[in-house]
C-alpha cells in the first residue's frame, strides 16, 4: 500500500514540477507565494505556527501572528518552488544572489581546513547551498532521509546536479569528518527538536533539544563554524541575499558534554538573533520545543 501511496506522491510532485518548468521564473515564485497562502488558510499546522511565534517572540496581537505566519508559509513554499526548478537555472544560480560577509568564508576557505556551515530552515537554503557550490564549489550537506524513497532520491538528484555533495545522517559521523579531511564546507540544519540525542539550550528564552552534531563534528577537526542565511528580497522576491554572520572556532579539542553545550549554544543564539530580525523567512510550523514544552502543543 506504501509502495503505491509513493508512486502517487511522486506522480504527483513530477506533475507540479513540470508545470513549474513551463512558468516564468517570475510567474513561478509568485504562484509559490499564492500557494503558500491557501496551504495557510486550509490550516495545515498553522495552529502550531501561532504558538510558536506567541511564545517565541511574545506577541499577543492576534493580526501580527497571523502576517508573520502567512509571510512564513509564503517564503517557504516559493523555497520549494526554486528547489524544484533548479536544473532550469544550472550556472546562473549566482545572479539571483548578492553576498554580506563573503570575506567571512573566503578567510576560511584560505584556512584550507574546511568550515561548517551552520543555518537553518530559513529561506531559500537548498537554492542557497546551490550559490555556495557554484561560487565556491567543495559543499556538501547532510540530508535525512525522506520516508518516500522515490522522492528522496529524486531530491538528491537534483542537488547532485547543482554541484552539492550528501552525507546522509546515518553515516554523518563518518561522512562529515572524512568531507572537512578533504577540506570541503559541510553545511547543517541545525534548528529543530532533537528530541531525546539532542543537547538543551536556551532559545528564544526556552530550552530547547538541539542537534549536537555541528559542535560536535567542530570540535573533533579543529574546523570553524560560519553561521549563514539565505534571506530573501522584498523589491525582488525571485532574488537573495546570502549573509556570512561570523565566524565561531572551538574552544577545545575535548569532546565533552560541556563543550558541544556551550559551542551549540553560542551559534544558537545567532540563529536567534537572526530570527528575531527576520521572522518572516523562518519555518514556525515545526513543533520546535515539543521535547522541553510539549503543554505548547496541546490541544485546547
Amino acid at each position: 500500500m506504501k509502495r503505491v501511496q509513493h508512486l502517487i506522491e511522486y506522480i504527483a510532485y513530477r506533475l507540479f514540477s513540470a508545470m513549474l518548468f513551463l512558468l516564468p521564473r517570475k510567474t513561478a515564485i509568485a504562484f509559490g507565494r499564492r500557494l503558500g497562502s491557501i496551504i495557510y488558510f486550509a490550516g495545515i499546522r498553522r495552529d502550531v505556527s501561532h504558538r510558536n511565534i506567541s511564545a517565541a517572540l511574545g506577541i499577543e496581537d492576534k493580526a501580527l501572528i497571523r502576517a508573520i505566519a502567512i509571510a512564513s508559509y509564503q517564503n517557504f513554499v516559493a523555497s520549494v518552488v526554486e528547489y524544484a526548478t533548479l536544473p532550469l537555472i544550472k550556472g546562473k544560480v549566482a545572479s539571483f544572489f548578492e553576498c554580506e560577509g563573503e570575506e567571512i568564508l573566503e578567510e576560511i576557505i584560505r584556512e584550507d581546513k574546511g568550515g561548517i556551515l551552520v543555518t537553518g530552515h530559513f529561506g531559500s537554503w537548498e537554492m542557497g547551498g546551490a550559490y555556495i557550490a557554484e561560487r565556491w564549489g567543495n559543499i556538501d550537506f547532510l540530508v535525512g532521509k525522506q520516508k518516500n524513497r522515490i522522492i528522496d532520491h529524486e531530491m538528491n538528484h537534483i542537488r547532485h546536479i547543482m554541484g552539492i555533495g550528501t552525507i546522509p545522517i546515518g553515516v554523518s559521523a563518518r561522512g562529515v569528518l572524512k568531507a572537512l579531511k578533504r577540506r570541503r564546507l559541510v553545511a547543517l540544519l541545525s534548528d529543530q527538536d532533537a528530541g531525546k540525542d539532542g543537547t538543551l539550550v536556551s532559545f528564544f528564552g526556552m530550552k530547547a533539544s538541539t542537534p549536537k552534531g555541528a559542535a560536535a563534528f567542530a570540535i573533533k577537526s579543529s574546523a570553524p563554524i560560519f553561521v549563514g542565511f539565505f534571506l530573501r528580497r522584498k523589491d525582488c522576491p525571485e532574488k537573495h541575499t546570502f549573509i556570512c554572520k561570523e565566524t565561531i572556532y572551538p574552544k577545545t579539542n575535548k569532546l565533552t558534554d560541556d563543550a558541544i553545550n556551550s559551542l551549540t549554544q553560542e551559534y544558537t543564539t545567532v540563529i536567534e538573533d537572526f530570527i528575531r530580525e527576520h521572522p518572516d523567512h523562518w519555518f514556525w510550523a515545526h513543533r520546535r520545543w515539543k521535547t522541553t514544552h510539549p503543554e505548547l502543543y496541546r490541544i485546547r
